[in-house]
Formats: C-alpha cells, structure tokens, sequence
C-alpha cells in the first residue's frame, strides 16, 4: 500500500502517515459469527491474597445454561477448552456462587451475605483480537473488580 507523509501541528513538527487516497484496498471481512473464541476465568481473593477454589461458576448464553464447573486449586476455571466447542459473537454471562465460597473461609459476612453470585455480562466481538478470551474476578466479601485479560 503506497503511504504518503502528511505533516500537521506545524509549530511543533509532528507528522502523521497516512494511505494516499488513491491506494485503497478492500478490507476482508469474515462472515458473520465465523470467528469463534475459547473462554477461561480465574478468582483471586482479595482478604486473604489467595486464589479462591472450588467456586461454583456458570456460564449462560441468554437463558441457556452453556457450563457449569468450578474453580480449581488455583482459582481456576477453563470454561471451554481449546479442543471443545468454541462461543460466537454475542453477549453471555458469568455467575459466580460466591457466598458459600465466604461462608467456607469463616469471613464475617452479614446473613443474607452481601455478594452472593456475582454476574459478569460481557460480549465477544465479531473479530476479537484473539481466540481466546479470559474474564478474572478480584473478589472480597463487600466488593469485586473485572477486567479482560490475556
């Protein structure tokens, strides 16, 4: 693709480069939800600094129970493996069943507990930037943290 050096902010002398109008090329597009990913989850307790094991964690699609499993050892949950059926586009949810999780760390929890399951609506786009998306919990009795990860 031919690029041509446009300069801007002159006093400054920043430049910018840009594709010259006439070296265009269309851009290829995968069909639609043709791009699938792999989902995995981790939970890190906040109180005690430890992964937090055996929390039970569901995945749905709408209303549609996808998985459920639960955390690992090491606060882990790989939700879908490489080798198993990958999720399209579109938006699901995560549910964390974290009160009995607090109620077997003997934390001082009001009764009902606070957090109870903890939901993490999120989307995979139409062509995310990897195959793989990983969706952690930083996790405390009062309060918990996402984000998207690697």
């Amino acid at each position: 693709m031919e690029m041509k050096r446009r300069h801007f902010l002159s006093g400054i002398g920043g430049s910018l480069i840009v594709p010259a109008a006439n070296a265009a090329e269309p851009v290829a597009r995968n069909k639609v939800n043709s791009y699938k990913v792999t989902l995995s989850t981790h939970i890190l307790d906040m109180v005690s600094g430890k992964p937090a094991s055996n929390v039970k964690v569901n995945l749905y699609q709408e209303t549609t129970l996808l998985f459920e499993g639960q955390t690992n050892q090491d606060g882990r949950c790989v939700i879908l493996p490489r080798h198993q059926e990958k999720l399209a586009a579109g938006y699901y949810q995560l549910a964390f069943y974290v009160a009995e999780y607090f109620k077997r760390q003997h934390y001082a929890v009001t009764d009902p507990a606070f957090l109870n399951i903890v939901r993490i609506d999120f989307g995979i786009a139409e062509n995310p930037a990897s195959d793989h998306y990983h969706v952690p919990l930083l996790l405390s009795p009062y309060g918990f943290s996402t984000y998207k990860g690697s």
